[in-house]
């Protein structure tokens, strides 16, 4: 079985106060294994302050069965042998990520059946969701019950941020992540070595670096044919970036970023990478290999998790 790396990005939209590094400082501060945590299956570790650039995470699903099976050749016979877990221990699927300070690109270091890429941003949504309503409550209680309801509403809008997750994917895995959605809403794109047919733009047409554009698509499209265009488009023409706003089979809204990534981030055999994190102390998950490991990956694609945020 292999462990991939999925490159995602965060970004906080919207003009509350609210930011990145707020809700990094916050979910550090959070203990998930506390009776507090909502979703005690799976339990979202975070540090901030491991390395200057990037913050660490960690998403442990905790399994509820008991039991596991084992295949055994016993001469020549092979048998069914059910072993029970002792009462300190629960099976566990682990998934480590990154993500840059600045920029909210980073890597998700993923296995089969274990918490998707996907999964892992509506957790982490969840979570904004949660810091931003109660940072609102404390600063609504910290005004005082004589505050009026003009500006009860003002105090409101300083938490008024969304957090947004994206997958950023490489070109040739395109057509099979978009077939995965429910419905694609819009494509839009840039060129880099653009047409510009209006003839008002014709002599700066040396000048030109970029052409960006966007497409819109009706609900009941066929989602195969929309993979199939993107995917015949993205191949033939020289896409700077791309970007995909979708549905997926939740309901819930998607956006897809394209960039000419690398073939791959990093892929390993779970075999090898698993005796790597034996005795690992969850207090202490940043200390693992694998954080060690994707930071690295993130420091050698510096185009794509360190770009230049405008202000």
């Amino acid at each position: 079985m292999l462990v991939r790396l999925v490159g995602f990005q965060f970004k906080v939209d919207g003009t509350g106060n609210l930011s990145l590094r707020s809700l990094a400082a916050a979910l550090a501060a959070v203990n998930p294994g506390s009776p507090t945590e909502n979703d005690s299956k799976r339990l979202l570790f975070l540090n901030n302050k491991h390395h200057p650039d990037y913050y660490a995470g960690l998403v442990v699903t905790v399994k509820d069965h008991r039991t596991y099976c084992e295949l055994v050749n016993a001469g020549g016979n092979l048998l069914v042998k059910v072993n029970e877990l002792d009462h300190n221990s629960n099976l566990m699927d682990f998934n480590f990520f990154v993500f840059h300070a600045k920029t909210g690109a980073g890597l998700y270091q993923h296995y089969h059946q274990s918490c998707s890429a996907n999964s892992f941003g509506n957790l982490t949504q969840k979570r904004f969701s949660d810091f931003r309503k109660s940072s609102r409550k404390l600063a609504v209680d910290a005004a005082g019950e004589s505050i009026t309801e003009s500006e009860k509403k003002k105090i409101e809008l300083q938490f008024s941020n969304t957090l947004k997750f994206s997958i950023v994917v490489r070109k040739d895995a395109l057509k099979a992540l978009i077939a995965e959605m429910k419905r694609v809403k819009a494509f839009q794109y840039a060129l880099s070595t653009p047409v510009v047919d209006q003839d008002a733009f014709t002599p700066l047409k040396s000048y030109i670096n970029m052409k960006s554009e966007r497409l819109t698509f009706a609900v009941k499209t066929p989602i195969n044919s929309v993979a199939d265009a993107i995917e015949a488009f993205v191949s033939s023409t020289s896409l700077q970036r791309g970007r995909i706003e979708a549905v997926d089979e939740d309901g819930i809204d998607r956006v897809i970023k394209i960039l000419d990534n690398p073939d791959s981030f990093g892929e390993y055999e779970f075999d090898d990478l698993v005796p790597k994190l034996n005795s690992l102390n969850l207090t202490n998950f940043e200390q693992s290999w694998v954080i060690t490991e994707l930071i690295s990956k993130c420091k050698d694609n510096p185009a794509i998790f360190e770009f230049e945020v405008k202000p």
